[in-house]
């Protein structure tokens, strides 16, 4: 069933997947950013994000604390360094 409504969204030109790989700005690759997922290409909406705060998951499950927070495509969240692979930076949506 989730197939057939990924199908549908895609096929109505839907949003684009705020987690999908994208390519890190240059204030990301000057700290030493090199993968930053499409939410959070750029740094200059992370770092003036001004939301509200709120408990996150980024897309590998990991659970964060967002202090600030913006809007994407409808969806808000913060950005957040991988656990594992310091270089990522994830795009965690609010709960």
């Amino acid at each position: 069933m989730l197939r057939i409504v990924l199908l549908l969204c895609l096929g109505c030109g839907g949003s684009e997947d705020p987690h999908s790989a994208g390519t890190c700005d240059q204030g990301w690759v000057q700290n030493g950013f090199e993968t930053c997922e499409l939410a959070c290409e750029d740094s200059g909406i992370a770092l003036g994000a001004s939301g509200a705060s709120c408990q996150a998951v980024t897309s590998d499950n990991s659970p964060v604390t967002c202090s600030k927070t913006f809007e994407f495509e409808g969806i808000t969240g913060c950005c957040s360094v991988d656990s594992i692979d310091d270089s990522v930076v994830h795009f965690a949506e609010c709960q």
